[in-house]
C-alpha cells in the first residue's frame, strides 16, 4: 500500500493512473501519417493481409482526427468497393469526424439516420430468422419483449400470448397492432417409415410447397430441418408434370426412418412446422425472406416512441 494526501492507494491504482498519463502524452504527440501509410501498404501489398472493418475504422478515426477528408473518403470508398459493412464503431468515428472536426451537422444527421436504418435492418433479419408459427410465437415474443425492455418500455403478456407495451405520453391514446406469427403447418400424422403428413395452418399456397425446406421447432431440444418431398422430374408422367399436388398428399422427410425415431427426436402429432427461416438483402436496401409479413411491422415498434401497441 502507498500513502497519499487523499488516503491509501493500491499499487494497481498507481499503475492504472500511470498508464492513462502515458496514453494522454502519446495522443498529444504528432501523428506520423507516413508510418501509418507505410504499415497500411505493407499489410495490403507486401504481405497480402486482408484489411478488415476494424482496421478501416481505426484508419478513419486517425485520419479524421487529422482532418484529412481525402484519406477518410478514400477508406470509405475502399470499404464500399470491398463490400465491408460499417459497424457501430465505424459510424462513431465518422460522426466524430464530421461533428467534432468539420462541424458538418447535416452530414452527422445523415450518418445517424443511416446507422439507425442499418440497425432496423439487422434487427428485422434476426427476427425473420426466428420460427414463430401461429400459437407458437414464444421465441419471437421473447426477442421483442427484450428489445422493448432495453429501451425502457414496460410490457405485459395476456393469456393468449399477446405482447402489450405502453409508451407514456400526453394526448389521446392510439393503439397500433401487428402480428408476430407466420404461416406454416402442423404435423397431422407420423407414418411408420418416419415420413410426416401435414395440415396447413394459414393460407399456404399449395403450388409453392413442393421441395421447400422446412423447420420443425423443438420446444426442449435441437430444431429439426426437413424437406417437403417431391418426385423427380424424370420419374413423373406427363400429366403429373403439370399437376399441383394437394397438401394432404405431400409429406415431409427429416431423414429419420421410423415412427419411433421421429418420436425420440421430439416430433409428435401437433408439432409446428415452418418454412426454413431465411432473410437476405436485395438491392437498394430491400429485404426478402420468410415471415417478413409481419415481422417488419413488429420490429418497427422497437425503434419508435409510440403511444400504445399490441403485438398478436
Amino acid at each position: 500500500m502507498y500513502l497519499s494526501t487523499t488516503g491509501c492507494l493500491s499499487e494497481g491504482t498507481i499503475r492504472t493512473k500511470a498508464r492513462w498519463k502515458w496514453r494522454e502524452s502519446r495522443w498529444k504527440r504528432k501523428i506520423d501519417s507516413e508510418k501509418i501509410e507505410m504499415y497500411y501498404n505493407e499489410m495490403k501489398n507486401e504481405y497480402g493481409l486482408e484489411i478488415n472493418v476494424f482496421t478501416y475504422t481505426t484508419l478513419i478515426g486517425i485520419y479524421g482526427k487529422m482532418n484529412d477528408t481525402e484519406a477518410v473518403e478514400y477508406f470509405i470508398k475502399e470499404m464500399q468497393d470491398n463490400n465491408i459493412k460499417f459497424t457501430k464503431a465505424t459510424y462513431t468515428a465518422l460522426i466524430n469526424f464530421h461533428g467534432m472536426i468539420r462541424h458538418d451537422w447535416l452530414q452527422v444527421q445523415t450518418l445517424v439516420h443511416e446507422m439507425e436504418k442499418n440497425r432496423i435492418k439487422k434487427d428485422l433479419i434476426k427476427l425473420m430468422e426466428l420460427p414463430g408459427l401461429s400459437g407458437y410465437e414464444d421465441r419471437v415474443r421473447k426477442d421483442l419483449n427484450q428489445k422493448l425492455k432495453d429501451i425502457g418500455v414496460a410490457t405485459s403478456t395476456d393469456r393468449l400470448g399477446n405482447l402489450l407495451a405502453t409508451f407514456p405520453g400526453e394526448g389521446p391514446s392510439i393503439m397500433l397492432f401487428t402480428h408476430m406469427d407466420q404461416l406454416g403447418f402442423i404435423i397431422r400424422k407420423i407414418e411408420v417409415d418416419g415420413l410426416l403428413r401435414i395440415e396447413r395452418l394459414g393460407g399456404v399456397p399449395e403450388r409453392a410447397l413442393a421441395s421447400q425446406k422446412v423447420l420443425i421447432p423443438i420446444e426442449s431440444g435441437t430444431d429439426i430441418p426437413g424437406v417437403i418431398a417431391n418426385k423427380s422430374h424424370h420419374a413423373t408422367s406427363l400429366d403429373e408434370k403439370y399437376t399441383v399436388l394437394p397438401y394432404k398428399d405431400l409429406f415431409i422427410d427429416v431423414g429419420l426412418t421410423s415412427e419411433k425415431d421421429v418420436m425420440l427426436a421430439g416430433i409428435k402429432v401437433g408439432s409446428p412446422v415452418v418454412f426454413q427461416p431465411n432473410a437476405f438483402e436485395l438491392q437498394q436496401d430491400r429485404l426478402a425472406g420468410t415471415s417478413i409479413d409481419d415481422r417488419a411491422g413488429s420490429v418497427s415498434y422497437t425503434h419508435l416512441t409510440l403511444p400504445t401497441i399490441l403485438l398478436v
